[in-house]
């Protein structure tokens, strides 16, 4: 009966430190950005701007931000491709988070989604 979460809820502060630290190394930072925005954006939308607050921030899914959405076997080595990467996978997991049955997982669906459209991505060296 428990739901999947992938979020450090005793150390955020920790996940977060780490998780820039792998970003960084990985050189992902567009991917990730991209995915905060649309989150955040998102946030914003269905709220209000007081909602989007420190309280509202500890819950975004900071490990599998920072850790997961950065494998580099997986995503796309190119920064405009990151970027749509990213994206695709910040409104892949915003859709399935409203899908029963698909939302107590819904940023592994998001992935999944993100996984999927890199098929269509252009795989040459230079693209």
């Amino acid at each position: 009966g428990t739901t999947l979460a992938w979020n450090a809820d005793s150390f955020p502060w920790l996940a977060i430190l780490l998780g820039a630290g792998n970003t960084w190394r990985v050189r992902k930072v567009w991917q990730v950005g991209s995915f905060l925005a649309v989150y955040l954006l998102f946030l914003i939308f269905i709220g209000s701007i007081q909602h989007v607050t420190f309280y509202t921030i500890y819950f975004v899914p900071w490990f599998f931000l920072l850790f997961m959405l950065t494998e580099p076997v997986t995503s796309p080595p190119r920064r405009h491709n990151e970027i749509m990467f990213g994206a695709v996978a910040g409104l892949a997991t915003i859709g399935f988070s409203y899908v029963p049955g698909f939302n107590s997982a819904a940023l592994l669906w998001g992935l999944l989604a993100a996984n999927l459209f890199r098929f269509v991505l252009p795989t040459r060296p230079n693209s």
